[in-house]
């Protein structure tokens, strides 16, 4: 949920910040979830599920921020969207 995907074979591009707004989510969880998204998807330190966990110690008391986390905890038994990476440098496609 919120997420902001683009491409034939969708890639994730980020939180979709203006269908939040549409939603009348606060710019308090607004701005969590950007957070969130970096430290899932940018921050390679951990592995993805570790990295979640941390999100729901750090971000637990966020409505919009838990919704994502079980909807990712479900995820488990399924492909997710994920960024798209440059096979060449590395880097996020736009």
């Amino acid at each position: 949920p919120y997420g902001s995907a683009t491409g034939d074979r969708a890639g994730l591009t980020g939180i979709n910040v203006r269908g939040m707004k549409r939603r009348d989510i606060s710019q308090e969880n607004i701005q969590a979830a950007c957070k969130v998204y970096k430290m899932l998807f940018e921050d390679k330190e951990d592995t993805f599920y570790k990295r979640l966990k941390n999100v729901k110690e750090s971000f637990g008391h966020f409505k919009v921020i838990m919704e994502i986390v079980d909807f990712l905890e479900v995820s488990r038994k399924r492909a997710i969207c994920t960024p798209k990476k440059n096979v060449k440098n590395g880097e996020s496609a736009e």
